[in-house]
């Protein structure tokens, strides 16, 4: 199965507020997305707009999901996602942006993302300092695991 949950953070701790479990044959798919935000919206108050934070797995079809709704999105961007200037033709990958972060915010303006299918949105960049985490697996057993690498890889890229 595979669930998905919509909280609220309340005094710096993670509340659900509501959560759907679909078959993993409905993984990452818009009808999943769509059911989703259909419910979540069914039982927010109407007068509320939200801000829906979510990680690198969602992609453009879900962005746009949100703001048919007339809600707002937040999300990070990894991998071979490309982005370029309103009007532009000049793709560049996303990771070119890498060594502008930092620890304090920073906003690029309006940008188009994704080649593919493309979406127009403002492009924040924001690093959090290292946390000092070490790779605590075992170095007898399993120590070619690929898992450490991937993760290590996920927190040092910027949000």
């Amino acid at each position: 199965l595979m669930v998905l949950r919509a909280s609220v953070a309340l005094h710096g701790r993670s509340v659900t507020l509501y959560e759907k479990a679909f078959p993993l044959s409905e993984q990452c798919s818009k009808k999943a997305h769509d059911q989703f935000l259909a419910d979540l919206a069914s039982i927010l108050p109407s007068n509320t707009t939200p801000l829906i934070v979510s990680d690198a797995g969602f992609k453009v079809p879900w962005y746009k999901s949100v703001e048919k709704l007339g809600w707002y999105w937040l999300s990070r961007v990894r991998g071979k996602v490309q982005y370029a200037d309103l009007g532009a033709e000049n793709w560049k990958p996303i990771s070119n942006l890498h060594d502008m972060s930092s620890s304090h915010s920073k906003t690029l303006g309006y940008k188009r993302l994704t080649k593919s299918n493309p979406i127009s949105c403002q492009i924040l960049l924001y690093k959090s300092r290292s946390k000092g985490r070490k790779n605590q697996r075992s170095t007898r057993t399993h120590c070619h695991h690929p898992s450490p690498k991937i993760y290590s890889a996920s927190a040092k890229e910027p949000w």
